[in-house]
């Protein structure tokens, strides 16, 4: 990477990773939720700045056990771009920190690096809370959100 990497850094079932603080959208972090359910969707929603962010727990996506609803939950919401942009709450076991790394520092992915799926993340660097993975959100993404206009809270929560 030529230049530095601003990112966000968060924790998932262990690992830290990160992903480009421009395709962050909102921190919500350390709360307990009640998720919102909306008309003609499935699956669980936040509000995020007056509109529904679906849900999308990150840990099941990279092949780990899903998170639990219990106690304080962390989420990083993103814009999905395609059929109206729409907010996605990627559900993370904690949000860490916001980070400045020199982009000399930042390197492609290790080849010998399989746990979880190597098309999810574009680089990685090292950190003091050891190895940072660079999340590629257009991949993760396309692994199986659908392609809707953005919702609402006014118009279709219920």
């Amino acid at each position: 990477m030529e230049k530095d990497f601003n990112g966000v850094l968060f924790r998932i079932n262990g690992y830290s990773c990160a992903i480009d603080a421009l395709e962050v959208r909102e921190i919500l972090g350390g709360t307990e939720w009640k998720p919102l359910s909306v008309e003609g969707e499935s699956g669980a929603f936040l509000q995020v700045r007056g509109k529904a962010a679906k849900v999308w727990d990150l840990r099941q996506t990279l092949g780990f056990e899903p998170a639990t609803r219990e106690g304080v939950n962390s989420f990083i919401a993103v814009q999905a771009a395609g059929g109206g942009n729409r907010l996605v709450a990627f559900w993370v076991d904690l949000v860490l920190e916001l980070v400045n790394i020199p982009g000399a520092d930042v390197k492609p992915m290790p080849p010998s690096f399989m746990e979880m799926p190597a098309s999810f993340f574009r680089a990685s660097f090292d950190h003091d809370r050891g190895p940072i993975y660079v999340l590629n959100l257009p991949e993760v993404l396309k692994a199986g959100f659908p392609e809707k206009k953005e919702l609402a809270l006014e118009d279709k929560a219920s």
